[in-house]
């Protein structure tokens, strides 16, 4: 199962305000990238873990943390 919609969900769901719906996906995307055995997916993970304990806390830190990481993945591909 590919964990990426399941991780875009959430945060869909983050940004719209709907914390329960972003908790739900998240836990999603997170059991989906346990199945795989890669790199990249326990990065996804751990990504989905810290935006998911954030918004059950404080969304707007949850919020904060989206864009810090659109901007680390705008550099690493360089286009910022």
């Amino acid at each position: 199962m590919d964990p990426h919609p399941r991780e875009e969900l959430c945060y869909a769901r983050l940004l719209t305000g709907d914390i329960d719906g972003a908790v739900s996906a998240g836990r999603d995307a997170v059991a989906a990238s346990q199945d795989l055995d890669e790199a990249w997916a326990q990065d996804l993970a751990a990504r989905v873990r810290v935006v998911v304990e954030q918004a059950r806390h404080d969304p707007a830190l949850a919020v904060e943390t989206l864009h810090r990481q659109a901007a680390v993945t705008r550099r690493s591909l360089r286009l910022a």
